[in-house]
């Protein structure tokens, strides 16, 4: 007998968006634990979550800094971000990797993003 799936939607809790997620749990306890969880914790879409660094028309820029550091007395060093209590000792995105231990401790490593449209690239 095959088993029950529990599926439950989510909208994005800002006003006008569309976007949804969808879960599925294996039991009914885990599906009344998510939307307790939701209750207290809205989802927000990844365009809502931190709309500061969702890149958009007007927003065609952003900047992220994290900081080699120690954490917890490790003798490792972590990106941290700045403000940040957890970190990972190694950062990459597109066209970059960076292991903190490489470095001395406080330095930053900044990631900018920036958007060019056609329009603007032509300017």
């Amino acid at each position: 007998m095959a088993r029950r799936e529990y599926r439950t939607t989510f909208h994005c809790a800002e006003p006008g968006c569309r976007e949804a997620q969808w879960l599925v749990h294996d039991l009914r306890r885990d599906q009344q634990a998510a939307c307790d969880w939701q209750r207290e914790h809205p989802f927000r879409c990844s365009r809502h979550r931190k709309p500061e660094q969702n890149l958009r028309p007007g927003n065609g820029r952003t900047t992220y800094v994290l900081v080699a550091s120690r954490l917890h007395d490790l003798p490792s060093l972590f990106w941290v971000p700045e403000d940040g209590t957890t970190g990972s000792g190694y950062s990459y995105g597109p066209g970059f990797t960076a292991h903190a231990d490489d470095f001395p401790e406080g330095t930053r490593l900044v990631v900018t993003t920036e958007i060019q449209s056609p329009a603007t690239a032509a300017a």
